[in-house]
């Protein structure tokens, strides 16, 4: 599976004008690791970054 996160700093550096948004679980992320990549994200992209918040209530 591919993460979309990867692609956003270079889709970013290629673009000006575009937004990005990015949808992931917080059951599936480790929350530490998420929080250091979002800000991340956000400083790459000169705000132009956004976070499609998605919980899930199923294990699987």
């Amino acid at each position: 599976m591919n993460d979309p996160m990867m692609l956003v700093s270079a889709m970013a550096h290629a673009t000006e004008h575009l937004g990005f948004g990015i949808t992931c679980s917080t059951t599936y992320e480790h929350p530490y690791t998420f929080t250091r990549r979002m800000p991340t994200l956000d400083h790459l992209t000169k705000g132009r970054m956004a976070w499609n918040i998605v919980t899930s209530y199923l294990e699987s």
